[in-house]
């Protein structure tokens, strides 16, 4: 319990020990660094003494002491540390007990209590340089081995750590490298991406202006079918009027077979009835002859007009039938447009032999 005392009394006290070490050995000096703090005003007359604990009166229970010097430094209100060296054949052996350093103003008050350590022989200890404060401290050989192989197991893990994170450096680099090139590659195909969309967007105004041009081909086209169609319908006029003359041709035909059979007979007739009619029948059989011609040339005629009708009929159904399959939608108006010009050269040059046999017969009419 006094020991518990004396520590918790050095925790509030006004003078704190600083670097205080657990065991002293018992053949070197003591270095005992305290801090005096603004609580206290230090006098030529205090002094820093060596205590065994349990220790009752301050002035009568020490086991040796130094009169504390006044820091060089030292200013009314500030903190201050100062240092005692105490000789090594002043302190006490290795008795087993464990003593303190007491801070004690010239009046006999206690400013201060160290923490209680022990004094040992040295072969059991070593002196060490503590790294906090960079000043030799006393350690327990033993405790000072622990701590060597502590520090060697954690140098040895450290090691092993740092090898790990030197891997894991690694590997990272690398993770970091193909990253860099898979972001390079991104980046080149961005902007390929790019080219081809300013390629599609400059096709797609293309296609846009391409698709302008073809919606005025058809309209262009569907102007040129109207008048096509318009042509065609007066095509269809002409072709039944040349129908009308055909039958009417073919009725002059069936006449001129009938004058034809007449007159055969009428010349069997005048034969029978008289030689001296031979020179009539003569002239009658000149007559039947030159009818045979007229006649065949009229069958001729009639049958190469009906072939050129109709081949001209056949013609006509195909430019309707080619109006209602087209999609004029879809193909191009200069084709179409060209196709229909074909077409209606075609249907004109077949319209020729036509006119040129309808002035034919004409002619035939007048000789008849």
């Amino acid at each position: 319990m006094e020991l518990e005392a004396r520590y918790d009394r050095a925790e509030f006290a006004t003078v704190v020990f600083q670097n205080i070490s657990k065991v002293y050995p018992t053949d070197v000096n003591i270095k005992c660094k305290y801090r005096i703090t603004a609580d206290i005003v230090p006098t030529a007359w205090d002094w820093v003494a060596l205590y065994k604990v349990g220790w009752m009166n301050p002035t009568e229970d020490y086991v040796y002491y130094e009169l504390a010097p006044r820091p060089k430094d030292y200013e009314i209100g500030k903190e201050s540390e100062a240092c005692i060296l105490f000789p090594s054949h002043r302190m006490p052996g290795d008795d087993g007990k464990f003593y303190q350093f007491c801070y004690v103003s010239s009046t006999g008050q206690i400013c201060g209590a160290s923490p209680p350590f022990q004094f040992q022989n040295p072969s059991d200890y070593v002196e060490v340089v503590d790294p906090d404060s960079n000043m030799l401290v006393i350690q327990s050989r033993i405790v000072y081995l622990q701590e060597n192989l502590k520090l060697l197991l954690a140098q040895k893990m450290l090691v092993k750590e740092h090898d790990r994170l030197a891997n894991h450096l690694k590997e990272t680099k690398q993770e970091l490298s193909a990253l860099q090139t898979e972001n390079d590659e991104l980046k080149n195909k961005l902007k390929q991406d790019k080219n081809h969309i300013l390629t599609l967007n400059k096709e797609a105004s293309d296609m846009i202006l391409i698709q302008e041009e073809q919606r005025a081909r058809i309209k262009f086209v569907l102007k040129e079918k109207k008048i096509l169609e318009t042509r065609v319908k007066m095509l269809n006029r002409e072709l039944t009027t040349l129908q009308s003359t055909l039958m009417k041709y073919q009725s002059q035909k069936d006449d001129l077979e009938g004058q034809k059979k007449s007159l055969e007979e009428e010349v069997t007739m005048y034969k029978k009835q008289s030689a001296s009619s031979e020179s009539a029948a003569k002239l009658y059989d000149k007559q039947v002859q030159e009818l045979q011609v007229m006649i065949a040339e009229k069958d001729d005629a009639v049958k190469h007009l009906q072939e050129k009708i109709g081949k001209l009929t056949l013609d006509m159904q195909l430019v309707r039938d080619s109006y209602q399959t087209e999609d004029f939608h879809y193909m191009n108006g200069e084709d179409q447009v060209q196709m229909l010009e074909e077409k209606l050269k075609k249907t004109e040059n077949k319209l020729l032999p036509v006119q040129f046999w309808k002035r034919l017969l004409s002619c035939f009419d007048a000789h008849s």
